[in-house]
């Protein structure tokens, strides 16, 4: 629980970064991060636990920018799950994701 706990400067001020985790909201759901890189690599990696969704970017290059990469993945599954609660539909997550890297693949 530390290890995902917002830290708190001495002038009291509580900031995203703690015990090397980061802490946020992303479209208003609490997430936890990690971004990290050097000289050949970046990487990522998301948690929304209140969802079940991780987010895993690893490369051994210098782009694409993992963090953007990461943030627009987690849209297409947050997307999906809000899709599933608010409908009966019986559609995969395949089948929603695919529909719609196909008609918006040029903003992935």
């Amino acid at each position: 629980e530390q290890a995902f706990t917002r830290g708190k400067l001495t002038n009291g001020e509580t900031i995203d970064y703690g015990f090397g985790w980061r802490r946020d909201f992303y479209n208003d759901i609490d997430r936890v991060y990690h971004p990290g890189s050097t000289c050949g690599f970046r990487n990522i990696y998301q948690r929304y636990h209140k969802k079940n969704l991780s987010v895993l970017i690893l490369t051994n290059r210098r782009e694409p920018d993992v963090v953007e990469l990461a943030n627009k993945i987690s849209d297409l599954f947050l997307d999906w799950v809000n899709f599933k609660l608010f409908n009966s539909s019986k559609k995969s997550w395949r089948t929603f994701i695919f529909s719609k890297i196909k008609r918006g693949l040029n903003e992935l």
